[in-house]
């Protein structure tokens, strides 16, 4: 099987039990320059795998694949949080507002209610403090 972008992946998933894949980088299976034609393209790749001259990328076992899915999700998730906080400690600090320096996490629960509060029109600071113990 060739691999061209993420188009491989289903066919991979649903062949994967089966059959022994092999998976070729696409740029050493070129074609020549002309109109696309498939059963000469699959007649080339099938040649060039018996040849030796494709390079054969690494397909890593599902379980695996599922690891790192989720590893690389977490990594993106977990920066997705800290520039969100970075945002909103910037937009904060615009509207003079120090949230920061009142409570070790800005998106912790505490925080959340305060920022609840002042989102609804609350103006009395000794309310909105009492709100960060409501968090504890």
């Amino acid at each position: 099987m060739e691999s061209t972008a993420q188009y491989w992946k289903p066919v991979w998933q649903a062949l994967e039990g089966g059959y022994k894949l092999e998976l070729a980088q696409a740029q050493s299976n070129k074609a020549p320059k002309g109109r696309k034609r498939d059963f000469a393209d699959a007649e080339r790749l099938a040649r060039r795998y018996v040849a030796g001259e494709l390079i054969l990328s690494f397909v890593p076992n599902e379980e695996q694949r599922l690891w790192r899915t989720m590893t690389r999700t977490k990594q993106q998730l977990t920066r997705d949080r800290v520039r969100l906080q970075a945002q909103l400690e910037g937009f904060l600090e615009e509207a003079r507002i120090k949230l920061s320096s009142h409570v070790s996490d800005l998106l912790g629960l505490g925080s959340r209610l305060m920022l609840q509060a002042l989102a609804e029109g609350e103006t009395n600071p000794a309310r909105i403090a009492a709100l960060a113990t409501q968090g504890l």
